[in-house]
């Protein structure tokens, strides 16, 4: 199934195991706080403006005509990913390196990826493991700029 093609926002998000794309975008969007990985064709296609993002292990990594700031192409040392729990280690390339406009709740800078950010603590209070999509069907797979789309999605929390 091919990712939708974004056209305005898309931030902290962990987007991966596409057979295509992991994230298309077009016109004037931002992307940052990213994490894509494991997609077969590219990580991240942008137009835009795509800056603090970890690509890697996607076929291409980035393709960009704007906007290259602060990317890396590193492993994000998840906790424990074959658990369902993608908080990052101290370790983490991803800790501390997102974009430094926003603070995480602890007050240092973002880190990349879903617990990234100032809401991230009001989206995954569910300790470790927290909700896990487990199937996700977007429809129609592209949408044009201004179009419209239907998400379907089943969710555990672990």
């Amino acid at each position: 199934m091919k990712p939708p093609a974004f056209s305005r926002w898309s931030f902290t998000n962990l987007v991966q195991f596409n057979n295509d794309d992991g994230i298309i975008t077009s016109g004037a969007s931002v992307l940052y706080n990213n994490v894509v990985r494991g997609n077969g064709a590219t990580g991240i296609r942008s137009n835009g403006s795509a800056s603090y993002n970890s690509s890697y292990s996607n076929g291409i990594n980035y393709l960009f005509t704007t906007g290259n700031i602060g990317n890396i192409s590193l492993d994000c040392l998840f906790v424990n990913e074959a658990a369902g729990d993608f908080r990052l280690q101290p370790a983490s390339p991803c800790k501390d390196t997102g974009n430094p406009g926003f603070q995480d709740v602890d007050g240092t800078i973002s880190d990349m990826g879903i617990y990234g950010g100032p809401a991230s603590a009001l989206f995954w209070p569910y300790g470790n493991g927290g909700p896990v999509v487990t199937n996700l069907v977007v429809d129609p797979p592209i949408v044009p700029e201004g179009g419209a789309l239907s998400i379907r999605a089943t969710v555990e929390i672990r």
